[in-house]
């Protein structure tokens, strides 16, 4: 086995389902993701009363997810969640880690 068909392996492991994973519709395709939430400062912060932003990284595999997106970009998860790519895509070896954000109700 190569470094990169052990890469690749790790890979799914960790964004295996029956691990961190789980199965959701993103931008209208199905594909295994991780949601990690911010914990910081600014992952509740107030921008107008009674609003909030929420932060959270998205973990996917490249191959599921296809061509990197753009900051500012948006993405629907599950057809109702909608997120704005917040900073640069990082393509760790074969999964992208994705910061986003969206604004919340109180």
């Amino acid at each position: 086995m190569t470094f990169k068909d052990q890469i690749a392996f790790d890979n799914k492991a960790i964004i295996n389902p029956s691990e961190f994973g789980e199965r959701r519709i993103v931008n209208g395709k199905f594909m295994t993701i991780v949601l990690d939430s911010v914990s910081s400062a600014d992952a509740s912060s107030v921008d107008k009363p009674g609003l909030y932003t929420q932060s959270m990284v998205l973990y996917v595999l490249a191959s599921e997810y296809g061509p990197k997106p753009k900051p500012e970009a948006q993405i629907i998860i599950d057809n109702k969640i909608y997120y704005r790519v917040t900073g640069e895509v990082q393509d760790d070896m074969g999964v992208y880690t994705i910061p986003i954000e969206r604004n919340r109700v109180r």
